[in-house]
């Protein structure tokens, strides 16, 4: 979302969103640090959490104790459960969680170096990151816990890895405050399996809400590689930029093809959803027409 709409859409969503719980503190509101405190109280009104960090911070939490208590967020989900996500996320201690936590921090150092504007908005929307193992995935996000980030990610995985799993996490995020700004599905045939898609990362059929975000995320994570990190040679979070490429062009072809049909006739994108797709449609042209990416793929 960053790199597709850019950094003032992303602070207006939160502007808006604190507005619309109080009125005048959005209209008091004069620098980032007042944007970074009042969307915890935002979060605090709307989910009945209390980061309890510092504002224009992100705490990594290695406390199983901790952790786990975030995990009961994201093991009830959604009705949409189409992957067993209630199901990735174990309950036992992390091996190697300080270990863990400083890869984190020093991909985080090395995201401000290529980029102020994804530190900072990293900074101000996402709280906490909590640390749990898993022998599925590697790290997640849910709008049911606005601000956080479960990752457990390996050792060996380089900080250019490590940034493209903090930079997908971040663009759920971004894609969560925007729906609620804006409104972006009407949920009710969502689980009608013949309005599914393809999706972009995961390369399976899964619903619409899921596969509109997952072609954000690619769409970035493509945009970040070609404008900020470079293509990497053997990438390990996200697939090589042909793979990635080939992926998102058959996720939007895939959902072009649902969005047409009798059985989306009932209008499952509102408004909001279907601008963002298209803006995913003219990154994913550029990207194909940019000579050092159109030679990738």
């Amino acid at each position: 979302m960053l790199l597709q709409f850019g950094i003032q859409s992303q602070i207006s969503n939160l502007v808006t969103l604190i507005g619309a719980q109080d009125l005048s503190t959005a209209r008091s509101l004069t620098s980032i640090g007042d944007i970074q405190s009042a969307y915890r109280s935002f979060i605090e009104h709307v989910q009945n959490r209390r980061p309890s960090g510092s504002p224009g911070a992100t705490r990594i939490i290695t406390s199983a104790r901790e952790a786990n208590q975030f995990r009961s967020v994201f093991t009830n989900d959604s009705l949409l459960n189409d992957k067993k996500q209630s199901e990735v996320i174990r309950t036992c201690r992390v091996a190697q969680a300080t270990e863990k936590r400083a890869l984190l921090k020093r991909a985080l150092k090395e995201l401000a170096l290529h980029s102020n504007e994804h530190r900072l908005l990293f900074d101000t929307v996402i709280t906490d990151i909590f640390i749990l193992p898993s022998e599925i995935a590697r790290a997640g996000s849910t709008s049911s816990a606005l601000g956080v980030i479960w990752a457990n990610p390996k050792l060996q995985y380089s900080l250019h890895d490590v940034i493209e799993m903090l930079v997908h996490e971040l663009t759920h995020h971004e894609m969560f405050l925007d729906e609620l700004r804006h409104a972006h599905y009407d949920y009710k045939t969502m689980l009608d399996k013949r309005t599914w898609a393809q999706s972009a990362i995961l390369h399976v059929s899964r619903p619409l809400d899921k596969v509109l975000h997952s072609a954000v995320v690619a769409t970035e994570i493509l945009l970040l590689r070609e404008q900020i990190l470079g293509h990497p040679i053997r990438p390990a979070i996200h697939p090589p930029t042909p793979m990635l490429m080939r992926y998102a062009g058959e996720s939007l072809a895939s959902m072009d093809a649902v969005l047409q049909s009798k059985s989306a006739s009932s209008g499952i994108f509102l408004d909001r959803a279907f601008e963002i797709l298209e803006s995913v449609k003219r990154s994913y042209a550029a990207l194909i027409h940019n000579p050092w990416t159109a030679t990738l793929h």
